[in-house]
């Protein structure tokens, strides 16, 4: 998809997720920016990949084309929170095995 110039970012700022991040090696070049709903992580960097921790309200703005699901088990509730400020793109479930949705 990056190859493609699509711009990739994440919704949730989890332990599992940023587990998977690591584990796969994704760096903040592929993936700059993880949206989550929680304040207290706004402005903050996940560890390892140093990903920024962004707001909801920035998805809209930010043009963004496929967002990968970090928090996996909060399927529904994301997809209806991002479609809410505005995103129109299509979502990467990557668990159990990856699947592409819009």
């Amino acid at each position: 998809m990056r190859s493609k110039d699509r711009r990739i970012w994440a919704y949730g700022a989890s332990a599992k997720g940023n587990t998977l991040m690591n584990f796969s090696r994704t760096t903040a070049d592929a993936i700059p920016v993880v949206i989550d709903d929680n304040p207290k992580k706004w402005g903050l960097f996940t560890p390892g990949a140093h990903m920024r921790i962004a707001g909801p309200n920035e998805l809209a703005a930010g043009q963004v084309d496929h967002l990968l699901l970090l928090a996996w088990n909060f399927e529904r509730e994301i997809v209806q929170r991002s479609r809410a400020v505005g995103y129109r793109g299509s979502y990467i479930r990557p668990v159990p095995s990856v699947s592409v949705f819009e």
